[in-house]
């Protein structure tokens, strides 16, 4: 492939889901416990209540219930000190209750943060499709954009082909634009939309809330309702650091840094854990590490340019860019040499 595109929580941003600041924020609110007049511990968030239940029941102990509570009460007061919740996680990763209990708020909170999202499709919408005019000032759209000049869809297909997107968030916000955008632009038919999925490569190194309900039935759509059992199958398909380190997602990673020419990080906050998810470049240097530093000072800047450097460029701190921009304005700006990298 020619690029890789490391996606963070800065560039679901733009499509209004939470960045990694405000996720720890609404999961502190969704673990949240009170005492009720008897002097009882509760989970206030009832969906997460019965899928404790469930898991207390599942191991076939009530008194596990009361760890589960305990472990929502510590995550909930805990989450202010977190850099973030996967950090978070990985800390704790020696008490199981709450690693579930975190998996479950992550899940909960970014399918509610996707049916708030400008890709969301409500129901009973008549055009069956997301309003393409209200994200046109997004990343992705930027990137369809050069993906789309010049090409019919097979053409579209191809290039699609030589991307490798790594998204450290748990979002589904790729696959719903892509489809969407290209089932509307070339209007694709029903039998080709297959094609569409296989040409578009995610790696998720801390899992995913699943496939998009385009793909089979049972699945839960992009922003769907859902219920206790559901958000809990859709938890066991998140990951750790520790569980996503050394599977093959992470050797995936490192064959896709190791066969691109160009990389992109978009939105992502360079935290070691995830860095060292990414790994380094191996052999040849990459032609152009190209990043968002938006709001970092010039110190951190700084530094993040030369770790950037030694990490994928052979130490050549002119292979990379990192700049005080938002992830739509990088694309824009180098959209015309995007163009010409396929």
């Amino acid at each position: 492939m020619s690029i890789v595109v490391v996606v963070g929580a800065g560039a679901s941003k733009e499509f209004n889901l939470p960045t990694g600041a405000e996720l720890v924020d609404h999961i502190s609110r969704f673990c949240k416990v009170k005492q009720n007049d008897f002097g009882d511990l509760n989970i206030t968030n009832q969906i997460l209540s019965r899928s404790c239940s469930i898991l207390s029941a599942e191991a076939g102990t009530r008194a596990l219930r009361e760890q589960y509570i305990r472990a929502a009460d510590h995550i909930s007061k805990n989450m202010p000190l977190a850099p973030s919740i996967d950090n978070f996680l990985h800390t704790r990763r020696a008490d199981p209750e709450v690693t579930k209990v975190g998996k479950l708020a992550i899940a909960a909170t970014i399918l509610d943060a996707e049916r708030m999202s400008l890709l969301h499709v409500p129901e009973g919408n008549v055009r069956n499709r997301p309003n393409f005019d209200a994200v046109k000032k997004t990343w992705i759209a930027s990137l369809f954009r050069v993906l789309i000049t010049g090409r019919d869809f097979d053409g579209f297909l191809d290039a699609l082909r030589e991307i490798v997107f790594v998204s450290f968030n748990y979002d589904r916000c790729i696959y719903q634009y892509l489809v969407y955008a290209a089932i509307s632009y070339f209007d694709v038919q029903e039998k080709r939309v297959r094609e569409l999925f296989d040409a578009i490569e995610v790696i998720y190194p801390y899992g995913s809330l699943g496939p998009l309900e385009w793909l089979g039935a049972n699945l839960v759509g992009f922003g769907s309702s859902y219920n206790e059992r559901e958000l809990l199958d859709i938890s066991r398909g998140l990951n750790t650091f520790t569980e996503g380190s050394g599977t093959d997602r992470t050797i995936k990673i490192s064959q896709a840094i190791n066969n691109c020419r160009i990389l992109i990080f978009l939105g992502f906050s360079f935290l070691d854990l995830n860095m060292e998810l990414i790994g380094r470049k191996t052999g040849t240097a990459i032609d152009r590490v190209i990043a968002t530093g938006n709001g970092l000072s010039e110190e951190s800047r700084h530094t993040i340019r030369q770790e950037l450097a030694q990490s994928f460029a052979m130490g050549v701190e002119s292979s990379v860019e990192l700049k005080d921009r938002t992830c739509f304005e990088l694309f824009f700006d180098h959209h015309r040499y995007l163009e010409r990298a396929f």
